[in-house]
């Protein structure tokens, strides 16, 4: 019912300068709560029963806040062409953002899964291949579908990529991840100029597509739900400062403008830090510094 006005309120959006990012985000959530509605009535049970179901799947109340904006949105287009009367969002409050840190995958934990993760298609190979870069490069999303095959340097295993403010930059890639993208480029048969991700139609693999390749990924090989591009990008960042890493360093290789932004992850490695001061403090045992 309500499916038949989605492509008008995108349209809309666009017309309202809303950003592509934005406008895909609430295309994959708006997919999923008409999905979720079917043929029922979009009424104020309805919702609710949508946003517990939500939670069940172990969304995050960032995510949930994301989805019942885009919801809300839609409704509010639908209340302006006189579609519905009123907004049953209106009703339900928004969940309250915790102050958290980063969420991350522990390193041993992500590297099992990654070890005993075998492609059984090109598809799989595709999409072990993109994870794998997101892991070992700390790219983000927004940067996976603009990489053109001549963009890995195979020899030198770095990466050539576009980032925010289309700033160009060269990023390391570890072994693990040029082996699984050299054996997917032979088998499918790539080309220098060609997009390294594409979609069905040729195009380049949008981010959100590669949203839902890692979400899908990880729920299938993992059983692991609400995995994403950007925490695999704290995981990056976390395991790189737990092994020893410089600040300064992982803040190049996240190409973050300044420290401020890169320092959070220091409060993820807070645990590390204290266990290396109880080792290694003179004045942290008792009976001296000796």
């Amino acid at each position: 019912m309500l499916g038949e006005y989605f492509d008008d309120f995108l349209q809309y959006l666009a017309t309202m300068g809303r950003s592509r990012r934005t406008i895909e985000a609430y295309e994959m959530d708006l997919r999923e709560f008409l999905s979720f509605l079917d043929d029922r009535s979009p009424s104020v049970s309805t919702v609710r029963a949508f946003f517990r179901y939500l939670f069940e799947k172990g969304y995050s109340e960032r995510t949930i806040r994301r989805k019942r904006s885009a919801i809300s949105s839609f409704f509010k287009y639908l209340m302006r062409i006189g579609v519905v009367k009123d907004n049953p969002i209106t009703v339900i409050p928004a969940p309250r953002l915790p102050r958290t840190l980063p969420k991350v995958i522990p390193e041993k934990e992500l590297n099992e899964i990654l070890d005993r993760w075998v492609p059984s298609s090109l598809k799989e190979l595709r999409d072990k291949a993109i994870v794998e870069l997101l892991y070992s490069s700390g790219l983000r999303a927004s940067e996976i579908g603009r990489l053109r095959v001549s963009d890995i340097d195979f020899e030198r295993m770095e990466v050539r990529v576009f980032g925010k403010g289309n700033r160009e930059a060269i990023v390391p890639v570890g072994r693990r991840a040029i082996d699984v993208l050299r054996e997917y480029v032979e088998r499918a048969g790539l080309r220098g100029d060609d997009y390294l991700f594409t979609s069905r139609k040729g195009d380049p693999i949008s981010r959100t597509v590669v949203w839902y390749i890692v979400r899908r990924s990880f729920e299938k090989i993992a059983a692991l739900s609400s995995v994403h591009p950007h925490l695999l990008r704290h995981s990056f960042a976390t395991h790189m400062l737990n092994r020893g890493a410089d600040i300064r360093t992982v803040q190049a290789l996240l190409r973050h403008k300044t420290l401020k932004t890169t320092q959070i992850y220091t409060h993820v490695s807070l645990r590390k830090m204290r266990e290396a001061y109880n080792r290694f403090h003179p004045r942290n045992r008792a009976g001296g510094g000796d």
